[in-house]
């Protein structure tokens, strides 16, 4: 997700109106914070009104030459840093209607992916019929799976139908394209994470401040400060 310094408020005050419309105002989402603490409500009245920020770049998907076209941001910056777990939704468009077929209606959708040896299949999130006419719009939220590794990840998007007895009746499928997974900085997720706690704080004192008569007694001498002695060797805590 591209991020924005902006008043989320005002820019999406009419995404909020029109929530509260579509739910007949049994929702009242007024700002970020109750759009964000009403999202599983709001995800039932239409997947559409997830897609945050409103301005975000779309993977558009020539269903011709069925190319998916990278925008600059993503190209530039990646799709996410190895390791990350759905911190980042990537959003595709696609003509809805090909050569008389309707993509938007009974069909599946899938991100078939490979990265180094790994593979596998996402399914789509948030299928949108309305914001774009013409359009489809789905997303694919990317997962720690994906991230393993860092690197040129490769995807393609699938689409197919199924007959009355679960046979494929059609499938559409692009050409892959590429991304990049960043390096990111993976420690053991059982290692020890440690606190900056008393035992640190007296650790700190004692190599850090001498022996003798200049170690430091107290440990408020850390954020107390630091005031010197009448011979001007010792030192006392501050009481101020």
């Amino acid at each position: 997700m591209i991020t924005k310094n902006t008043d989320l408020n005002s820019a999406y005050q009419s995404l909020f109106e029109n929530i509260n419309a579509a739910s007949d105002n049994s929702l009242e989402i007024n700002d970020i914070y109750d759009y964000f603490g009403n999202v599983k409500e709001i995800s039932l009245l239409n997947p559409k009104f997830l897609r945050l920020p409103l301005d975000e770049p779309l993977f558009a998907i020539d269903a011709n030459s069925r190319k998916i076209e990278i925008p600059a941001d993503f190209r530039s910056n990646g799709v996410s840093v190895q390791n990350d777990h759905l911190a980042e939704t990537v959003y595709f468009s696609i003509d809805r209607y090909f050569d008389h077929t309707d993509l938007g209606t009974d069909t599946f959708i899938v991100i078939n992916w490979k990265m180094g040896a790994e593979s596998g299949r996402t399914k789509h999130f948030g299928l949108d019929k309305d914001a774009m006419p013409g359009y489809l719009i789905f997303g694919w939220p990317i997962d720690q799976i994906v991230t393993k590794k860092s690197g040129s990840l490769q995807f393609a998007i699938e689409i197919y139908k199924k007959d009355q007895n679960d046979k494929i009746s059609y499938r559409f499928n692009t050409l892959p394209a590429n991304v990049t997974i960043k390096d990111g900085l993976v420690i053991d997720e059982d290692a020890e994470i440690v606190s900056l706690d008393e035992a640190i704080l007296s650790s700190l004192v004692d190599s850090a401040f001498g022996e003798g008569e200049a170690t430091v007694g107290d440990i408020r001498w850390l954020t107390d400060g630091l005031v010197l002695g009448s011979d001007g060797r010792t030192m006392s805590v501050n009481p101020y």
